[in-house]
């Protein structure tokens, strides 16, 4: 696994929530995923990747899903990190939550790095 894949994370999600509830509604929000990268030497995480509709789909389809960027859904945050520019970093209000979602991801990486006994 690359250094780079090793501390991003993506976060996605379905605005509208549950695909059940919204069948046959018009006005669905399409899928949106952002990407975040964190390296400790260059400070807080920093959007990377921003995506909607297709493109969002594509991007998920293609990841690997044993050494591509781990997935979390969460709403709230996917909603205030997409307003954020490409290649910005994240403030101080999403920091810690951010910070949580990234320990969370690195725990699930290294897990799966140690030999089963």
């Amino acid at each position: 696994m690359s250094e780079a894949h090793a501390n991003t994370a993506t976060l996605d999600l379905r605005e509208a929530g549950d695909d059940r509830a919204r069948a046959g509604r018009e006005g669905d929000e399409l899928r949106r995923v952002v990407g975040l990268a964190y390296r400790a030497e260059e400070g807080p995480p920093r959007v990377i990747l921003k995506a909607a509709g297709p493109l969002a789909e594509q991007v998920l389809a293609a990841r690997d899903p044993w050494r591509g960027p781990r997935v979390v859904r969460n709403e709230a945050l996917l909603q205030s990190l997409y307003r954020l520019p490409l290649d910005s970093s994240i403030g101080p209000e999403l920091f810690y939550v951010v910070a949580a979602i990234l320990a969370h991801v690195f725990a699930v990486d290294a897990a799966r790095k140690e030999p089963q006994k």
